[in-house]
Parts: structure tokens; C-alpha cells; sequence
């Protein structure tokens, strides 16, 4: 009987230990676990809602500049968006905003945490709908320079967003089969030679014969006898026969020579050197940057801005990058008073330090040297 009894308290004891819940230390993992996969995906919101306002406020503004183009065209007068300072969080867009016939100027803010990586600059559009200077570029970027989205304004109006673009340094010398056997492009022409017309020799034309039917002969009539000695009529006389008429074969003139073409005199070109006596010299503010490289995604790629300027050069000389390595991209950004601004970005992840060209018309070259880390 005790056997039985205490059989059962077992039992019921083993039944309550199984039935009692999870342990202090089952419910501290399933915490742990819990915060890390919640801590993962706030953090990928977080990173996507800041990447979706640089987004978002890249095609605001492009939307901005295509509208004011727009309306530069139809009023036939100028329109355009400037950024005021460097490193701004708002643009001050200039436009007929409600269709009143009069222009009217509205400051434009940026999404939270978001922000211009350029200076100060201004794009005025014409009755054309062309910028008054040079294109532009400009970068948008989040907290940190993070998410950075390249726009980008040509000289025509054209506005496009994320697009690589390369400088006339970095496309490839094309060269022609000029002149080899099996070629299909022929040399120059320098001299012109004016045709001559061969003479055309027009056959002689004949002319069938014309058959003349031989004469007919009329016997003499004699007269009834009369009292009269008769008389004899004298025979009739067949008529003339005309010879067929002979046609002379046409004549060809002679063909005519137009008279040579002098080509123009060639106009020398205008010559950009600096008058004598004029030293023409090129500063840079720096002479070393150092910028992030992309991530392997192609993405949260880093830049920088440098300034260039000419003292002593010629009217109409310019600044331009003329060696650029192919894992940069080098932009004008803008020019003012003399003063280029270039902005030098990373395109891929490509970590080394090399040297940048700028090269200035009829004033040397200087060069920039790049770290990509």
C-alpha cells in the first residue's frame, strides 16, 4: 500500500516538473535573440527611410529645374534655381510660379539630414531653354556624406540623375583606316578640279533616197488633114527632175570649260598666348586630397571639391582635367571670377593614390594628388 502511494506521488511530482514552464535562462535567449533581429531591422529602416529622402530630394530638385527651364521657354524670358551658399540644405528657385506673367522667387528646403557637397552656384536659363554658362554638377548626400546621389545640369538644359559621365580625356582616340589598302575612307580633296564634258558625237542621220519616177514621153499629135499643108506640133518637153536634197550632218560645239574656283584664303585662328612680357602662372588650394572609395556594392562613394585659378593668362584661356585616372570622374562645378571648381569622385573601389591633371590654356599644368582609402 505505502509502495502504491508513493508511486503516485512521483508521478504526480514528474508531472508537475514537466508542466511547470521555461527556465529564467530559455527566456533570456529568446530575449537576446529577439533585441538582435529587432536592432537589425531598425537599423535597415533607418538606413533606408535616409537614402530615400537624398533620393527624394535629388528628383525634387531636378523637377524644380526642368520647371523653371520650362517656363524661361514659354515666357520668353529667363528663369532659375540657385543654391546661396556652400554646403546649403535649401535652394531659392526663381519662376512664375502662378502663371501671372510675372516672375517670383520661393526658397525650397531639403529633406531632413540631407544636403549640398558644392559650393555656391546659380543656373540661369534663357528664352532657349540653355544655361548662360557652363553645365553643372551636384551632389547630393545624408548624415555623415552618406547615400551621395550625383546630379547633373549640361549646358543644353538636359538634367540627369545618377548617370556617369566622362570627360573628353577619358574617351579613346578612334583611328581611321585612312588611305590603307582595303579602306573605305578616302584622303582630303585639297585641290578642286572642275569637271570636263567629253564631247558628244551625234550620228549622222540618213536619209532614205527618193525614188523619182522616170519621165513620161507624150506621142505627137497629128492633126486631121485639113487644106492646109499640115503642121507637125512640136514634142512635149518632160519637166525638170530636182535631185533629192543632200542633209548635212549636225554640227557638235564645241564643249565649254567653266573657269577654275579659288578657294577662299583660310583664316588663321585667333591666337590665345599671353601678350609678350606677361608671365601667366596656375595656383591650386590643394595640392593633396584624400577621398573614400565605393564600397563593393558601387555605393557611398566619396569626393571632394579643388580650386583652381589663372593669374596673367590670356582672354578666353581655360582650365580643364586633362589626365584623369579611370576609377575617378572630374567635373567642372562651377566658375566664378576667374576661380574653377572641380569636383574629383570615386566611381569604384579602387584604393591607391595617383595624380590628377589640370591643364590651363597657355599656362602650364598642375597636378592633384589623389588618395582613394
Amino acid at each position: 500500500m505505502r509502495e502504491r502511494e508513493a508511486k503516485r506521488v512521483g508521478r504526480a511530482r514528474g508531472r508537475a516538473r514537466r508542466e511547470g514552464g521555461f527556465t529564467v535562462v530559455q527566456m533570456l535567449i529568446t530575449m537576446v535573440v529577439l533585441v538582435i533581429v529587432v536592432g537589425f531591422g531598425i537599423m535597415g529602416i533607418v538606413e533606408a527611410r535616409a537614402s530615400m529622402r537624398v533620393q527624394s530630394s535629388a528628383r525634387a530638385f531636378a523637377g524644380y529645374v526642368e520647371k523653371a527651364r520650362s517656363d524661361a521657354i514659354r515666357r520668353h524670358a529667363t528663369s532659375g534655381v540657385a543654391i546661396t551658399s556652400a554646403n546649403a540644405t535649401s535652394y531659392v528657385v526663381t519662376m512664375d510660379f502662378n502663371l501671372d506673367g510675372v516672375a517670383e522667387s520661393r526658397t525650397i528646403t531639403l529633406e531632413e539630414g540631407v544636403y549640398f557637397n558644392s559650393d555656391a552656384a546659380t543656373l540661369t536659363f534663357d528664352w532657349r531653354g540653355r544655361l548662360s554658362g557652363d553645365g553643372l554638377s551636384f551632389t547630393f548626400e545624408g548624415p555623415g556624406g552618406t547615400y551621395p546621389v550625383q546630379l547633373d545640369v549640361t549646358g543644353s538644359g538636359d538634367v540627369t540623375i545618377g548617370e556617369e559621365k566622362f570627360a573628353d580625356s577619358e574617351v579613346p582616340t578612334v583611328t581611321l583606316n585612312n588611305g590603307t589598302a582595303g579602306g573605305d575612307v578616302l584622303d582630303d580633296v585639297t585641290t578642286v578640279t572642275s569637271p570636263t564634258t567629253p564631247p558628244t558625237t551625234t550620228p549622222p542621220t540618213t536619209t532614205p533616197p527618193v525614188t523619182t519616177p522616170p519621165p513620161t514621153t507624150q506621142p505627137p499629135t497629128t492633126p486631121p488633114p485639113t487644106t492646109q499643108p499640115p503642121t507637125t506640133q512640136p514634142p512635149t518637153t518632160p519637166p525638170p527632175t530636182t535631185p533629192p536634197p543632200t542633209t548635212p550632218p549636225p554640227t557638235t560645239p564645241p564643249p565649254t570649260t567653266p573657269p577654275p574656283t579659288t578657294p577662299p584664303p583660310s583664316t588663321p585662328p585667333p591666337s590665345t598666348t599671353p601678350p609678350a612680357g606677361t608671365s601667366c602662372s596656375m595656383t591650386v588650394d590643394l595640392s593633396s586630397v584624400t577621398i573614400n572609395a565605393c564600397n563593393n556594392g558601387g555605393n557611398q562613394c566619396g569626393s571632394t571639391n579643388v580650386k583652381l585659378s589663372m593669374v596673367g593668362a590670356a582672354t578666353g584661356a581655360t582650365i580643364s582635367a586633362t589626365t584623369v585616372p579611370s576609377h575617378l570622374t572630374v567635373s567642372l562645378v562651377s566658375q566664378v571670377s576667374g576661380v574653377y571648381t572641380f569636383k574629383i569622385l570615386s566611381k569604384n573601389n579602387t584604393r591607391t593614390t595617383i595624380n590628377v591633371t589640370f591643364t590651363g590654356t597657355s599656362c602650364g599644368t598642375k597636378n592633384v594628388s589623389v588618395k582613394t582609402q
